[in-house]
């Protein structure tokens, strides 16, 4: 291998890449990326056999060929040499590493036992980035971030006629939202929450208009793909819960209130709710709704107005950490809250947000 390319685009490359390698891998090639000349171009591959990502850039290639080098190693060389042309060429069996003014050498690894990337299978779902965003901000908003419980930890995609959803639960809130896609096959599947959400960020900064999900139970792996890039994730094999049947199909009494004088107004009954498990209570009477809290080391009671109101008052009381996460994600919007009696669960849905929900399970207050 012998070829040239700028620092700036290879560092980029290479760092994307670095997010995929396990510090403590169980093989010793997993610690490495690949490197391969084809078609005039570079060609990187990282994976940790979860996630695999391959990403393909410019250079002038002189000699043709593949090697495998610490992903570590290359990003802290690649970190400290200036912007501008590189020249990397096999020499003696290792990796000679050229700038302007500095020459470091790479121990290479045997790449013949590097994984090859998953085969793409299942019909590709364009999506723009504001729907990426959407169904990843807004969908994924309840999910778990305990990973031996992966059904609740996870991102369920569904995918058939009505579009592409993405649902999340940890078994005390659910969220799910739906972008009118075409999809032509039916499915359901699920990745990890915590690696979408560093695949969203790699995706967001490369994409330039779109991103290609193709989906595919068969294949056991969802692809994601923008440009030069291709990342696949490997599915959680399991049964997902039946989240449908704690929906609320209707709700008695529904408000519409701003989600920034909630937010604010949940923030400061979080002050002393610590103390009773994060505990937080509506209450609805006329025209506000009173957000408080109550522990032995004081109380709080705050007001928000509000705007619109269907149906009596009414009063629930729930973990206020779900609360936050949740208007936290939507920004300065108002929203809608629905519930029936107090021990049932209370749903959120967005006026400008289609096709959205979030349903949060309600705590019994010792005394009410």
């Amino acid at each position: 291998m012998k070829i040239r390319v700028l620092q700036e685009n290879l560092i980029k490359a290479v760092q994307d890449a670095l997010k995929f390698i396990s510090s403590k891998p169980p093989i010793a090639i997993l610690s490495c990326i690949l490197l391969e000349t084809k078609d005039g171009k570079l060609h990187l591959r990282a994976t940790d056999l979860s996630v695999s990502i391959h990403a393909v850039i410019g250079c002038k290639v002189e000699k043709d060929g593949v090697v495998a080098i610490s992903g570590r190693v290359f990003a802290d060389l690649l970190s400290t040499l200036p912007q501008g042309p590189l020249d990397i060429m096999v020499d003696g069996g290792r990796l000679l590493v050229k700038s302007t003014k500095a020459s470091s050498f790479i121990a290479i690894t045997e790449e013949k036992d590097f994984p090859g990337f998953p085969e793409e299978k299942g019909k590709r779902i364009s999506l723009n980035l504001k729907q990426l965003s959407s169904l990843l901000g807004l969908g994924g908003v309840a999910a778990g971030i305990d990973e031996t419980r992966p059904m609740f930890s996870c991102l369920r995609f569904e995918y058939g006629e009505k579009g592409l959803a993405v649902i999340a639960t940890d078994g005390y809130r659910l969220s799910r939202k739906v972008e009118k896609v075409s999809c032509k096959d039916r499915g359901g599947v699920m990745v990890s929450a915590r690696i979408m959400r560093e695949v969203e960020r790699i995706l967001q900064r490369l994409a330039k208009d779109s991103v290609d999900i193709a989906l595919s139970e068969e294949s056991g792996q969802v692809f994601f793909t923008t440009g030069d890039c291709v990342i696949a994730l490997r599915m959680i094999e399991g049964e997902y819960p039946a989240y449908q049947a704690i929906v609320p199909q209707e709700c008695e009494t529904q408000i519409e209130v701003s989600a920034a004088e909630l937010l604010s107004a949940a923030k400061t009954a979080m002050v002393f709710s610590k103390e009773v498990s994060g505990i937080i209570t509506l209450k609805i009477t006329g025209k506000v709704m009173f957000v408080s809290s109550i522990a032995s080391t004081g109380e709080s009671n705050s007001e928000v107005d509000i705007k619109t109101i269907k149906g009596s008052s009414g009063e629930i009381s729930f973990n206020g950490k779900y609360l936050i996460d949740f208007l936290g994600a939507i920004g300065d919007v108002d929203l809608w809250f629905g519930m029936n009696e107090s021990l049932k669960p209370g749903m959120f849905t967005l006026p400008t947000e289609k096709d959205f929900y979030y349903v949060v399970m309600p705590f019994r207050v010792t005394g009410k």
